[in-house]
């Protein structure tokens, strides 16, 4: 499932901050089999809300939307999508800032637990439970959010890329034109140029997410190396090769009948 949001800074700032500025809109795909690489199989949406003028103005009556009355029932009705297709993934280009990241501090704004919600286990409703420790800083550690559903693997697409292509600019429309050769404008041009098309824009968007890792085959290569070692699909993406050794040495030591040692307390002290 790939999900990004639309919202605007209301204080003149280069970037929404989820304190102040509310959510216009959640736009997600969700793929039935990311193996496949059919898209016809897909399922698309747009939910918008509606308390805001200046989106009420864009959205055409004929557009096949759904319309809320408040940041409220945005929530609501983006918790029934996830609740009805229950999936095992969940994607966006920067989920630290924006598209999960920005939707779990928001719902804190408001005082809703929707990382909770949306999780397949349930979380503690403590504010501390969202966060982890982050870089250090000088002589303090600054703590940062984790956005990640639990139960569910989030993929940040951002720091897949990294990896995949060198590129000096790592913003999406950039990295469109290199991989996929798909020229597209950033929000802030689509919105100075044609306001009633940034809907369309961000839904556009939102299925490209998935379109890029889908080119560089990224669920078909990490499923067989999940596969090959015996690990967990998230694993292939979190740990490092050592993890990968150790596994396969486990797997060896089964088959001859050993049993890998465990270091004890005091070992682990010394």
């Amino acid at each position: 499932m790939s999900m990004e949001i639309l919202t605007l800074s209301s204080r003149g700032m280069p970037v929404p901050d989820p304190q102040h500025d509310k959510i216009l809109g959640i736009f997600y795909t969700i793929s039935m089999d990311v193996c496949m690489h059919e898209e016809i199989n897909n399922v698309s949406g747009v939910l918008l809300n509606m308390d805001d003028v200046l989106l009420a103005d864009m959205v055409g009556k004929n557009e096949f939307y759904t319309f809320v009355a408040s940041e409220i029932d945005l929530f609501d009705a983006f918790v029934n999508v996830i609740h009805r297709y229950d999936p095992d993934i969940v994607i966006g280009y920067n989920t630290q800032r924006y598209s999960w990241g920005y939707l779990t501090e928001r719902s804190l704004v408001i005082g809703r637990n929707l990382l909770s919600e949306i999780s397949r286990a349930p979380i503690g409703a403590q504010i501390n439970d969202y966060y982890r420790p982050g870089l250090q800083k000088k002589n303090w550690w600054v703590r940062e959010l984790d956005p990640t559903p639990r139960g569910r693997i989030l993929i940040n697409v951002w720091r897949i890329l990294r990896h995949e292509v060198a590129l000096r600019k790592e913003q999406c429309n950039n990295l469109l034109n290199t991989i996929t050769q798909f020229l597209i404008f950033t929000s802030n041009t689509v919105w100075k140029m044609f306001s009633a098309l940034v809907l369309k824009h961000m839904k556009l968007y939102c299925q490209l997410n998935l379109l890029i890792l889908l080119r560089l085959d990224f669920f078909t290569r990490t499923s067989e190396m999940a596969r090959l070692y015996g690990i967990q699909f998230n694993e292939v993406l979190t740990r490092g090769s050592q993890f990968r050794v150790e596994s396969m040495l486990l797997r060896l030591a089964r088959r001859e009948r050993y049993v890998a040692p465990s270091i004890s307390p005091v070992q682990r002290q010394a």
